[in-house]
């Protein structure tokens, strides 16, 4: 007997994310009566990561979302939780002087959805501009321009593979033309997102954010 009756609708059509409904998350959303509940793990970047890189820590936003979905002839409620950690390294720009958002960087952590053994991760589908959108906030506009290049970079015991994409951010009233970093992969119950941006003349941010991502914690 089918847990829920459209295995394919996304539990978050309003953003990116998921949670694991296995068996048991099955009968609770059967039987119980209050919203089943789904939380990622917080991701951080360690002090020492920071400090040699020149960043500081922002905020850690949670996100708590609702969605109601059809179990059984029922209508019940999933509730995620997700995290969206930011970090910031002011940088001087000619004629600007300091940009406090100039490089940024952002890890955002959100639980995967399982049903009847399908994965749905709608974060999956979505583009490089809209992962932008959603997750470079301290960011006034950014702009995608073109796909530049591809770069590995080690983070959480693995090597990763990140996408370069070069684009315009605004911040502060400042236009910059910028490098942006993405990588999305899996950890345990949940999908991580890593995306850094940083201005195209500054080469050297390349090397920042690669301690950075070799400085990130999640579920340590």
């Amino acid at each position: 007997m089918a847990c829920m009756r459209r295995t394919r609708r996304q539990v978050l059509a309003a953003t990116a994310g998921g949670a694991t409904l296995g068996t048991a998350g099955c009968l609770d959303l059967v039987l119980g009566t209050g919203p089943a509940e789904f939380a990622a793990t917080e991701p951080r970047v360690t002090d020492g990561a920071l400090a040699a890189a020149g960043y500081e820590h922002v905020g850690t936003d949670a996100q708590v979302l609702e969605q109601q979905i059809e179990v059984e002839d029922r209508t019940r409620t999933v509730q995620v939780t997700n995290y969206l950690a930011q970090y910031r390294h002011p940088l001087a720009v000619p004629e600007q002087g300091t940009v406090e958002e100039a490089a940024v960087f952002t890890a955002f952590a959100t639980p995967r959805v399982e049903v009847l053994g399908r994965t749905i991760n709608p974060i999956a589908s979505l583009d490089v501009a809209e992962l932008a959108k959603r997750l470079l906030l301290l960011y006034a506009a950014v702009t995608i321009r073109e796909q530049v290049g591809r770069l590995e970079l080690e983070a959480l015991g693995e090597v990763r593979q990140f996408t370069r994409y070069a684009g315009l951010v605004t911040v502060g009233g400042v236009e910059l033309d910028s490098l942006l970093e993405l990588s999305r992969l899996q950890r345990g119950a949940d999908v991580l997102v890593l995306l850094g941006a940083y201005p195209e003349a500054r080469s050297a941010e390349e090397e920042n954010l690669a301690t950075l991502v070799g400085g990130l914690e999640h579920g340590e």
